[in-house]
């Protein structure tokens, strides 16, 4: 296990994006992962801003990747955390420049190898590492709950669940969301709200009295994420959680029909999306609260076991001959036990 130093870095893009910086002390060249934040006001640790929700899970995954002897880089968002722009105006191409930037700025880096850059995703940060390596191809991708999945079909899939919830309700409160069928006059209101969103070229709208980020939605729904897909080459590590409400983990096992690369896929056993290990059912109507009490978890242990034995494989041990394209089999009856491995 490696020890490693631990700094603040400043990262030109089209605004300056404040981040951290994780390297290994000894000398040498290392290869080096970009940490991409999933949707919304989450900061470089993985702090939920608006809610003041420290889960720190972007934090820990850097130094489980920084004990491997790995660089990493996490940072905030434009407009979020000590980084400049504004977040609410932040389109999803814009996000891509950015990451395409903390490439860049890692290659420039002495002790990063620039022949060995990873990005690790999580959440919408999938789409986005798959919409960068179409454009600016790397060396390998960590795909954290949100593999093989647009955001629309994301958002529609934790609608789908929330419909099912409310009409499940005990009591007045279940016979009242049946009575107003609380599906059909849910779809038809998203669907007058998609309609305003692609056709303004407005950066926000006003959904009632709430500022929605129209360009971020418009340039997600727009966008073919499946095409990305398709011209990945590099390995790919796809992992989901079976008790995920917010990506299908039936979707990140289709990983190996599109990308053209080496690809593994686990779906853990007892992980939520947040990465963090969670029992029992986990309901959407009581998402906040759960993600509250599970804010102080470390990672699932399973998935620091399977990322390091993934970067072992790729990047860090010296690996001879060629690969081609596979679907990875669970290697080990200890890793087959414990998650679900395809």
């Amino acid at each position: 296990m490696m020890t490693f130093d631990e700094y603040e870095v400043a990262i030109n893009s089209e605004f300056t994006l404040q981040g951290t910086l994780t390297k290994p002390k000894a000398d040498g060249k290392y290869a080096a992962v970009v940490i991409i934040a999933g949707s919304g006001e989450i900061d470089r640790d993985g702090t939920i801003v608006p809610l003041k929700l420290e889960a720190n899970i972007y934090k820990d995954l850097a130094h489980v990747m920084a004990r491997l002897g790995v660089v990493t880089l996490r940072f905030d968002k434009r407009g979020v955390g000590k980084s400049d722009g504004e977040f609410l105006k932040t389109g999803m191409w814009d996000l891509v420049s950015d990451i395409e930037s903390t490439i860049t700025y890692l290659k420039e880096q002495s002790f990063v190898d620039p022949e060995n850059i990873i990005l690790a995703g999580h959440s919408e940060g999938c789409m986005l590492a798959t919409v960068v390596n179409a454009r600016t191809p790397v060396n390998g991708l960590i795909l954290l709950t949100g593999a093989a999945e647009s955001l629309e079909e994301a958002t529609k899939r934790q609608r789908e669940i929330a419909y099912k919830e409310f009409k499940e309700q005990k009591g007045i409160k279940g016979k009242l969301m049946r009575l107003l069928n609380v599906e059909k006059r849910g779809e038809k209101q998203m669907e007058k709200i998609k309609e305003k969103m692609m056709n303004t070229e407005k950066d926000t709208i006003k959904v009632g009295f709430k500022p929605m980020n129209a360009k971020w939605f418009r340039e997600h729904f727009q966008h073919d994420i499946y095409k990305d897909l398709q011209q990945v080459t590099c390995p790919v590590l796809a992992i989901a959680g079976d008790k995920d409400i917010q990506a299908d983990p039936e979707r990140a096992k289709r990983i190996g029909d599109y990308v053209k690369g080496d690809s593994e896929v686990h779906v853990i056993k007892d992980m939520d999306h947040s990465l963090k290990s969670f029992e029992g059912d986990f309901k959407a109507l009581e998402f906040k609260k759960n993600y509250e009490e599970g804010a102080r978890k470390p990672l699932h242990p399973e998935l620091e076991e399977i990322i390091a034995n993934w970067m072992d494989t790729y990047f860090i041990s010296q690996y001879a001959g060629s690969k081609t394209s596979t679907l990875k089999i669970c290697e080990s009856e200890e890793v087959r036990r414990k998650s679900n491995c395809l």
